[in-house]
């Protein structure tokens, strides 16, 4: 592992374990601690929230650098390299003739059946 994916794992983890944290002071209710109770608690829980939402942003835009430098990025998510957005040419085992030709033969079948 090269120091550039250390870090960016690092940063990874380190934007996880924020989100985390804000969830868990987000599921605060759910225990029993209200707002209505300690007014000046949740004033911090907010003043925290904000905070941890600036590092969140911080380690976003850290992350975004890295990946940018990085070389993983010239590979797509799954893995395989090549063209971006490779479209596929080849005719496709249901060709638009043999497709309209069904149709047509259905709508001549139809016809007969009323016509009898």
């Amino acid at each position: 592992m090269t120091i550039n994916e250390a870090q960016i794992t690092h940063l990874e983890k380190r934007a996880k374990g924020f989100r985390r944290i804000i969830s868990a002071l987000n599921d605060l209710p759910m225990y029993g601690i209200n707002p209505s109770i300690d007014k000046i608690l949740y004033v911090r829980i907010g003043e925290l929230k904000d905070h941890l939402k600036k590092k969140i942003t911080r380690n976003n835009e850290k992350l975004n650098e890295l990946n940018t430098t990085s070389i993983d990025t010239l590979i797509d998510d799954d893995g395989q390299s090549g063209a971006i957005g490779e479209v596929n040419t080849e005719p496709s085992f249901v060709s638009k003739d043999y497709f309209a030709d069904k149709v047509k033969s259905i709508e001549v079948d139809s016809t007969e059946a009323v016509d009898e």
